[in-house]
């Protein structure tokens, strides 16, 4: 007899790589030479918090293309690459974190596979005026 509570177990790191891909279009670039993720302007347009959670799914993307060798990244490199002080994007990783987004593993932030939905729920809502 199979218990019917195994159809609720997942595996965290599985995502719709086609939701993914649908979220960042038009939203980052990923250089082809580094796996540097940058924004577009569309996506500089959103709250400082929802750029940080954008970055860290086009470092999500740019792991599963094989152009970073790691999707997880520290608040510094984070706030380097925005072009952001590292006090605020602190501030915004936690308030990620809180929610959901976001996991912290050694000093380091990531997107869990599980949030990428969530994250697009959110990403929507922004981009449609409304607030979260």
């Amino acid at each position: 007899m199979t218990n019917p509570l195994t159809d609720l177990v997942v595996d965290e790191t599985k995502f719709d790589l086609d939701l993914l891909a649908s979220m960042l279009r038009g939203q980052v670039n990923i250089m082809s030479g580094t796996g540097e993720v940058r924004l577009s302007a569309a996506a500089l347009d959103l709250p400082k918090k929802y750029q940080v959670l954008v970055f860290l799914l086009g470092r999500k993307a740019a792991k599963v293309l094989g152009k970073a060798a790691d999707e997880a990244t520290s608040g510094r490199e984070i706030a380097s690459a925005l072009g952001m002080e590292p006090n605020p994007v602190s501030g915004h990783l936690t308030f990620l974190k809180a929610d959901g987004f976001v996991r912290l593993n050694d000093g380091k932030y990531s997107v869990p596979g599980y949030a990428v939905e969530k994250a697009k729920i959110v990403l929507e809502a922004q981009r449609k005026g409304k607030s979260k």
